[in-house]
């Protein structure tokens, strides 16, 4: 590193006041709080300087721990809070703080909260001199939705506004509003269904109103609509969700409300009445002169929804940036694409259809004819085309397309997809699916060139891995990023050798390899026991390019997957990284199927995993009888981490008495595991247990101790290992503690001290987690 290059390196501490509020301005107060409010006196007075904005979010905060934040952070600092999330239902029974004190409240979000509570909220407006943005969604059924709407209008402040209901409430409209009743709303989302005298009234106390977005019920479908104008002269978007609504209504409320709006998105799952082109293209044109984006989401499948595409007029003044079609009737998929050929700015298009995709290269050679298509998927479950010379000939130069990035998503063979990619040569994205392909005489005449791809992903069911080896060497890729996910029993896809042949040989740019390959177990299929040599994923190829192996068993099948180097728990710092030969992990989803099977127990998917490799990590994710737990830790000698995410039972299926478990202890080999893992222990003993059939520990993670004082639970084990009495090899304890602070770490540290517990020793936070680590 040269001198110019050093100088130019700070620390945090060094920026300026500005720079480090910025910072602050992506956190939230209470991850700002704990981190930094006793690192030194700068920060100190940073937090609690009046020009720091506070924001809380109260989403995923559990109830025992809301009472210590509440506390702490909320009443303290009340009157400094800019941002207020609540989402969770107890809250609100437990949160007191007069919303008077909150003067520089500007962003308030209320969901999952009783209704209750939020009428409460609004009744002195003045209460938030300050609020510009509100989010609503009761958890409740809100039995008056005029009174709520009467107390949001009156926030003096308020610029966004977004109201959800979880059911459509019938009721009588607002009174039309007064000069005196006008709201400064100018963005608001309407998420509950409305109907359209309803709407007017509403669109009376929003004059400013620039964006707005609703569900609209055909309450009156057969009666006669009065409506009062509005003028909404600053309207520039609108979003509406409609179905079953007459034309005569649509055009009312176009004629009405709506003149000065320049982007135009609508949701509907029926025909909206579009059988009269004329007419709609006559509103368009008499009542909408400033429309320049007119998007249209189809939850039906009704071609005639794209008659203005037919129009030249659009080319002036609409423009459209995407388009996505879902449930589509396959025989009208053509129909579409042939009226958006003439879109100036169509860059995206999702087609999804549940039928079969026929003679689908028709489809794509529509598909390829859109001048500046960037990015298009086509979705279906089946799809067929036995004769794609005749539907998609391989392309001429003059026939390529702009193509970026391609999903094909529904079968197509090998054959069928070189003929996709004659089209684009500036692909730099493909994902494919091929379900039943095997066919080996292709006659390629020469290789397929797609220089521009850096990423492919394939998904198959039924490809043996001899015939994907000849696939991929009919290409010249430069690939930085490739995916398969293989459902068929090939052991040739656990032989690293072969891989690591295939990767050098057609990927030499690859930066990033995953590979799933699943085999489904059931009493009548269990797959044979690998017959290749055993730990190749632990080669110094995988290493260096740090590619490693995980197993997951679930209750049906081994999913084998390789996946590019991440984090494991243990690895707090640098000394602490992973030893790559030793970071095969075998992850249990399932340890007893024993219950959907006769034949099979979890014995059986252990012994296949390990003819395959050795097992370094273990991660349990689901309840586990504890002889069962001793049992697969037997089957596995050379574990070095143990990850537990849920409970270990003494009780189910059978109650383990404490004779049985000394016989245990005693007749068991030595386990070797230095690292654990565990989510939750709710006494002393839990820990006991397993320094005891594991007493070469050196390190455990504790992720809740639930209703443990944390000073009681150091000075207990603290005090064992002083006395010599157990624990001897444990060298690191890391705990997370959801509301932690310098206070309670000097609190740990007196006790340690006072009591003489530990000479040799470091005790830190970071975020959540306390880490003390000794000699």
């Amino acid at each position: 590193m040269n001198c110019e290059s050093v100088s130019s390196v700070t620390s945090f501490e060094h920026l300026s006041n500005e720079l480090i509020y910025e910072i602050f301005d992506y956190l939230d107060f209470y991850s700002i709080h704990k981190s930094f409010l006793n690192l030194n006196i700068r920060f100190y007075n940073l937090i609690n300087s009046s020009t720091l904005p506070i924001k809380i979010n109260l989403s995923s905060i559990s109830k025992s721990n809301f009472q210590l934040y509440y506390e702490h952070i909320i009443i303290p600092y009340q009157n400094r809070i800019t941002l207020l999330q609540l989402s969770n239902r107890f809250i609100s029974d437990l949160f007191s703080v007069p919303f008077n004190n909150m003067i520089q409240l500007q962003t308030l979000v209320l969901k999952n909260i009783e209704s209750d509570f939020l009428e409460n909220i609004f009744t002195d407006s003045l209460c938030l001199p300050s609020l510009s943005s509100l989010v609503i969604k009761p958890i409740d059924t809100l039995l008056n939705t005029n009174n709520l709407y009467r107390q949001i209008f009156r926030l003096p402040a308020l610029k966004y506004c977004n109201v959800t209901f979880n059911e459509a409430i019938v009721f009588d409209p607002l009174p039309f509003a007064t000069n005196k009743e006008f709201s400064s709303i100018e963005i608001f989302l309407i998420n509950h269904g409305c109907r359209i005298d309803q709407l007017n009234a509403i669109l009376s106390y929003v004059p400013h109103i620039r964006r707005i977005s609703c569900n609209i019920l055909p309450e009156f479908r057969h009666h006669q609509i009065s409506l009062r104008s509005v003028e909404l002269n600053n309207l520039t978007h609108l979003s509406l969700t409609m179905n079953h609504l007459l034309f005569d209504q649509i055009k009312l409320l176009i004629k009405i409300f709506f003149n000065y709006i320049q982007v135009f998105h609508i949701i509907t799952n029926d025909s909206l009445s579009y059988s009269d082109i004329n007419q709609w293209e006559q509103i368009i044109l008499s009542y909408l002169p400033n429309l320049r984006i007119f998007h249209v989401k189809l939850l039906s499948d009704q071609p005639k929804y794209l008659f203005w595409f037919n129009r030249q007029w659009h080319n002036e003044t609409l423009k459209t940036f995407s388009h996505s079609f879902y449930s589509i009737q396959s025989i009208n998929i053509p129909i579409i694409l042939h009226q958006l050929i003439d879109l100036p700015r169509l860059y995206s298009l999702t087609i999804q259809t549940e039928e079969k995709l026929k003679t689908f290269g028709k489809i794509y050679q529509l598909v390829f004819n859109l001048p500046n298509l960037k990015y298009f998927q086509c979705r279906a479950e089946e799809s067929t085309d036995s004769n794609i010379n005749k539907s998609l000939p391989i392309a001429l130069s003059q026939q390529i397309t702009s193509i970026k990035q391609l999903i094909i998503n529904h079968p197509c063979n090998f054959k069928q997809l070189i003929h996709l990619l004659s089209y684009t040569p500036k692909l730099q994205y493909l994902e494919y699916l091929n379900l039943n392909d095997n066919i080996t005489n292709l006659n390629i005449l020469s290789s397929i060139q797609l220089l521009n791809l850096t990423s492919l992903s394939i998904r198959s069911s039924h490809t043996m891995f001899d015939t994907l080896e000849i696939y991929l060497d009919q290409f010249e890729f430069n690939l930085k990023i490739f995916s398969i996910d293989i459902h068929i029993y090939d052991q040739n896809y656990l032989n690293a050798q072969r891989w690591e042949l295939i990767l050098q040989r057609n990927f030499p740019q690859l930066e990033e390899f995953y590979m799933k390959y699943t085999n489904n177990f059931d009493d009548n299929h269990q797959p044979l026991l690998y017959t290749g040599q055993s730990n190749e994923f632990s080669s110094l190829f995988w290493i260096q390019r740090q590619w490693l192996l995980d197993i997951k068993i679930e209750f049906d099948c081994i999913t084998y997957s390789i996946h590019p180097y991440k984090k494991r728990w243990f690895e707090y710092n640098e000394q602490e990284r992973i030893d790559l030969y030793k970071s095969k992990q075998l992850i249990l989803n399932d340890v007893s199927p024993e219950r959907s099977y006769q034949t099979l127990t979890i014995h059986h998917y252990i012994k296949q995993v390990k003819s395959v490799t050795h097992i370094d990590h273990l991660s349990i994710n689901t309840q586990i009888f504890v002889i069962k737990l001793i049992e697969i830790l037997q089957l596995l000698p050379e574990l070095d981490s143990l990850k537990l995410s849920s409970k270990i039972s003494f009780q189910k299926p059978r109650k383990v008495h404490h004779n049985e478990l000394l016989n245990i202890f005693c007749s068991i080999n030595r386990i070797n595991i230095t690292k654990l893992y565990l989510e939750k222990i709710r006494q002393m003993k839990d820990i006991s247990f397993f320094l005891t059939i594991c007493p070469l520990i050196k390190q455990i993670h504790i992720n809740n101790l639930y209703k443990i004082n944390i000073q009681s639970f150091l000075r207990l084990i603290l005090t064992q290992i002083k006395n010599q009495l157990r624990f001897q090899n444990l060298r690191l304890l890391s705990i997370r503690l959801p509301i932690i602070d310098d206070k309670i770490i000097f609190k740990l540290k007196q006790i340690i001290q006072n009591e003489y517990l530990l000479n040799d020793y470091t005790i830190k936070r970071i975020e959540e987690i306390v880490f003390l680590e000794w000699k």
